[in-house]
């Protein structure tokens, strides 16, 4: 009777001792008492680039709601939050050059890490240059062209530029811009037939406007841009003049031009050539008090023709009318 009272009181002590010991946590979701709604998360993020190769995007501002709690992505693009409430959250991503978006997650309904956020970069201007050319000739009529010569670039790639184009809303123009071999540059040229009444002198001080789209269809208005000047009064050659014949070596000679504002004269030389002008020479950037110019070679014997133009600092360009002569 002694051993067996001796047994039941040590499984007595091993009982008690039991129940004083503090239950474990619960926290394996395999464990039938995992509570999932009342335990905190890690939660782990990382932003890319909408396109291809979808790099990382760091230094993008995360917020996360209802915690009001922000981070900023890092090198690889990662950030963190921990300690978060149970339940749905809204997580804003932003950053410059991008588009904001807003998405809601439910962290206790994740099964991976980190979760994939991506942005959409904005297309954008990064130089438009417009400038005027008027091309004075005997025929046909003068000519005047107005050139857009555009810089876009986008933070996903120059592959994501999908169409570009120019509006000036008060003439009611609206025209694409063509690319070029550079995937970040366009151009676009008009004629006077492309505006209204065929005068493309209303454009000066217009607002000009550039619309960007990528593959994604964001779209971007920039501007406004504006033509400040047109060059209509094309400079005068002196000599050699119509058909006058000279030396080898000619010297050109023109008036000044009459202007209020910075320029510089170019000269240039054309060889006639079964009837088609051929540029063989061209020399730019002489000072406005330059008013005559040595041809700096000999040229062969032939008929030729050199002008004289005008270009100011902005580009906007005059040129002369042809001034024919012979090398006998």
């Amino acid at each position: 009777m002694r051993q067996i009272a001796r047994k039941i009181v040590a499984v007595l002590v091993v009982v008690l001792g039991l129940r004083c010991v503090p239950e474990a946590p619960h926290t394996n979701p395999v464990d039938p008492y995992f509570q999932s709604g009342n335990s905190k998360k890690i939660f782990h993020g990382e932003v890319l680039h909408k396109s291809e190769p979808f790099s990382p995007l760091p230094g993008c501002r995360v917020l996360m709601l209802p915690e009001k709690q922000f981070e900023f992505t890092d090198s690889r693009g990662q950030f963190r939050f921990s300690l978060l409430q149970a339940g749905v959250h809204q997580f804003v991503l932003e950053k410059n050059g991008f588009s904001t978006d807003t998405i809601l997650i439910n962290p206790d309904t994740v099964r991976r890490s980190p979760v994939h956020f991506f942005l959409n970069g904005k297309p954008y201007v990064k130089q438009l240059r417009i400038y005027s050319e008027y091309i004075d000739q005997w025929w046909p009529d003068p000519v005047t062209l107005i050139h857009f010569e555009l810089l876009a670039g986008d933070p996903d790639g120059g592959g994501d530029l999908k169409s570009l184009f120019l509006r000036v809303p008060e003439l009611g123009l609206d025209t694409t811009f063509r690319a070029t071999a550079r995937p970040d540059s366009f151009t676009l040229r008009l004629t006077g037939e492309d505006f209204p009444e065929n005068d493309p002198f209303r454009l000066i001080g217009q607002d000009a406007f550039v619309y960007l789209t990528d593959r994604s269809d964001e779209r971007v208005k920039e501007g406004p841009f504006h033509l400040i000047r047109i060059l209509e009064n094309s400079p005068v050659p002196l000599e050699p003049v119509s058909l006058q014949e000279v030396s080898p070596r000619p010297l050109f000679r023109w008036e000044p031009y009459p202007a209020s504002f910075a320029f510089t004269y170019e000269v240039a030389v054309f060889f006639i050539q079964a009837g088609i002008p051929i540029l063989i020479f061209q020399d730019e950037g002489l000072p406005p008090t330059q008013l005559q110019y040595q041809y700096p070679d000999s040229l062969a014997t032939g008929t030729y023709f050199w002008t004289v133009g005008v270009r100011d600092k902005l580009g906007n360009f005059s040129r002369s009318k042809e001034a024919s002569f012979v090398v006998p």
